[in-house]
């Protein structure tokens, strides 16, 4: 169990990644990043070059994280599927009440839920972290647009 939920994590570090990635190429090519401008000034026309504006970071970031409140949802199913599970005759609820420790039912069935939320959101932290350094220090300066900040709702938004 806790292999598979392991496996599922990578795969969704994995497709975060590349959702981000392929968003942030596409805003971002190598080529043709400034544009020419003609504008009349001084009584002449004069052509200037400036760069391209790419699309703010929370574009880029909008539902890259949307998998995160599933994550936590079935984390609690799991809390709830290990609560129900000492209701079974082969795990007895009565030998969980009978032990010196009151919270040793609680402990046993909400450690590994509450440490897959703890990691799905170290993992949403670390990657946000990654993907705003990639933004605002592989990007040319003129290219950000003005004003960029990071909005966690919309980047959570479904």
């Amino acid at each position: 169990m806790i292999a598979l939920a392991l496996a599922f994590g990578l795969l969704w570090m994995a497709a975060t990644s590349t959702a981000f990635l392929s968003r942030y190429r596409n805003q971002s090519p190598d080529e043709n990043i400034y544009h020419e401008v003609d504008t009349f000034w001084n009584g002449r026309w004069t052509t200037t070059r400036e760069p391209v504006k790419i699309a703010s970071l929370n574009s880029l970031l909008e539902g890259v994280f949307r998998l995160l409140p599933l994550q936590v949802l079935l984390a609690a199913v799991l809390a709830g599927m290990n609560y129900l599970s000492f209701y079974y005759p082969t795990r007895s609820i009565y030998v969980m009440k009978r032990l010196r420790s009151r919270w040793e039912l609680h402990r046993r069935c909400l450690a590994f839920p509450v440490f897959w939320i703890l990691v799905c959101v170290a993992v949403c932290v670390i990657l946000g972290s990654i993907y705003c350094h990639m933004y605002f220090h592989n990007t040319v300066p003129g290219r950000i647009p003005d004003g960029v900040s990071l909005n966690i709702w919309r980047t959570l938004a479904w």
